[in-house]
Order: structure tokens, then C-alpha cells, then sequence
């Protein structure tokens, strides 16, 4: 097991990217939530939702309409 991304998951460490303010979507129940998802390791997704956790790189996306 990978210690690195279980102390990201749980804010110990930074996490290599995080995505905020996106919105998510649960494909089994196609419900659709706003939050942001973290990223580390080898592209390993350590984190979905309100992600509170620093990060090397940031994105904020901004939503509207289209």
C-alpha cells in the first residue's frame, strides 16, 4: 500500500494537483455535486468533494452557463 497517497487523502501531505469549485458527477445515480477532486502519485485520484488540503498546482474552475 501506498503510504504517500493515504497521507494525502487524509491532509498530512500536499496533494501534485487540485481541481476546485468543478462539479462531479456520480454516473451510477446521475446526480451532479460542486467540489473539487485531488490528485497524487501517478495520477491517482486521492480525494473527491470539498477538498480542504494544499496542493503543488491549483486549478479553480469557474462554471456558467454555456
Amino acid at each position: 500500500m501506498d503510504t504517500h497517497l493515504l497521507h494525502v487523502a487524509m491532509g498530512k501531505q500536499k496533494a501534485d494537483l487540485v481541481v476546485r469549485n468543478g462539479q462531479i458527477i456520480n454516473v451510477c445515480t446521475g446526480e451532479i455535486y460542486s467540489g473539487g477532486v485531488a490528485v497524487a502519485g501517478n495520477h491517482s485520484i486521492v480525494a473527491v468533494g470539498v477538498i480542504v488540503g494544499v496542493a503543488n498546482t491549483s486549478i479553480s474552475v469557474a462554471i456558467g452557463e454555456t
